[in-house]
């Protein structure tokens, strides 16, 4: 019989550019086997479209989860689960009902409400007394560059906050949340029938941010709902290999069955994506940012019920992060209108609720218009 060993995580991209790499490292740096001079690869048999790797009595699978079935595939010996946070807990549940040795779990200390906290640290810990909780932060890992270690550093005078989680692995305590969740958003389960589409929302970057494409409807009264299309790092734009189709945009448009006619808004500022894209059929719109302040526009989204769909895990978490600005002392920064400066980032995908003002109301040119009553 053999043992099997299963490795998930939420996406097959998420896995193929971090722990199946880091593992795939470790083989080729022990790239010969100590009784023989043969390599590692010579004996062990590699499926890549499942991403299984079979050695003797030994099974390495590599799990995404996109399908809720998958979590109820056969029965393991080993669970492990790679930023946990981001896996469902009733997916979790499935899976740890399938393993016969204890699971092993890794995460960062982003929100003191995810399940990790709320339900297993919390909660199982003092139940059952079977939860282990191992605390490491960067100082306890040997293999971090001097420049990342720096970085890590600057964090004590550049955002407080931030330095808490990777200095104490205490939990991101949400006091400087721009959006109150249950007041200015929510979660929905799906898009009511009665929704009228607005648009996607297309955010480009590549490897320090996420690329998203955000799906934006429009509900009755004022409610607004975003449901997560993309949110993926280093994604090119187009595709001509078929090998080469999972790390392109274009991919990512024709899985989720996004119709080439259907509107497309991005930054006009990349031109050359929004070019690629439209050559391919899809109907990108560029969208010109107005430059009135950031603050503006979310005190005018704050008149508007945002609901988010469940699967939509990395916008609801952005909405949770989002944060006005604070100084080493913990007081809120504010620009020279005394206006109080939000925190560049976990933004990329409030950016798309911030965009669809315009063609809600019908507005072509704003430039009359008085924000200061807002």
């Amino acid at each position: 019989m053999k043992w099997v060993w299963s490795v998930v995580r939420q996406f097959r991209s998420q896995i193929e550019w971090s722990v199946l790499r880091d593992w795939k490292n470790i083989v080729d740096d022990e790239w010969y086997i100590l009784s023989s001079r043969l390599s590692w690869w010579s004996v062990i048999k590699e499926n890549k479209s499942n991403l299984t790797y079979e050695y003797e009595w030994r099974v390495l699978e590599f799990i995404w989860l996109d399908d809720f079935w998958k979590a109820k595939w056969p029965r393991r010996k080993i669970l492990y689960c790679n930023e946990a946070d981001q896996i469902k807990r009733k997916v979790f549940n499935q899976l740890l009902m399938r393993t016969e040795w204890p699971a092993l779990l890794d995460w960062n200390p982003d929100d003191d409400e995810v399940w990790l906290n709320t339900e297993i640290e919390q909660k199982r810990a003092k139940a059952i007394w079977d939860v282990e909780l191992i605390v490491s932060t960067f100082r306890d890992n040997w293999f971090l560059s001097d420049s990342i270690v720096a970085e890590i550093l600057a964090l004590k005078e550049l955002d407080p906050a931030e330095w808490e989680v990777y200095w104490n692995w205490s939990y991101w305590k949400i006091k400087w949340a721009i959006f109150k969740e249950w007041i200015h958003w929510d979660s929905c389960v799906e898009i009511p029938e009665n929704a009228t589409f607005v648009w996607y929302w297309q955010d480009y970057w590549f490897t320090t941010d996420p690329t998203t494409l955000i799906e934006v409807w429009k509900g009755e009264w004022s409610i607004i709902y975003l449901n997560e299309i993309i949110y993926e790092h280093n994604l090119v734009n187009t595709y001509i290999d078929e090998s080469q189709a999972q790390n392109s945009i274009q991919w990512h448009y024709e899985i989720n069955w996004v119709d080439k006619s259907s509107k497309i808004r991005a930054d006009s500022s990349e031109q050359k994506s929004n070019e690629e894209l439209f050559e391919a059929w899809y109907n990108i719109e560029w969208v010109k940012k107005w430059p009135w302040s950031v603050v503006t526009w979310l005190k005018f989204m704050k008149r508007y019920k945002i609901l988010i769909t469940e699967k939509s895990f990395k916008t609801i978490k952005e909405f949770k992060k989002y944060v006005w600005a604070v100084d080493k002392n913990w007081k809120t920064l504010k620009d020279k209108d005394k206006r109080p400066i939000p925190k560049d980032k976990n933004n990329h995908c409030i950016d798309a609720a911030r965009y669809w003002m315009t063609h809600l109301l019908g507005w072509t040119d704003m430039s009359d218009l008085d924000f200061s009553i807002w």
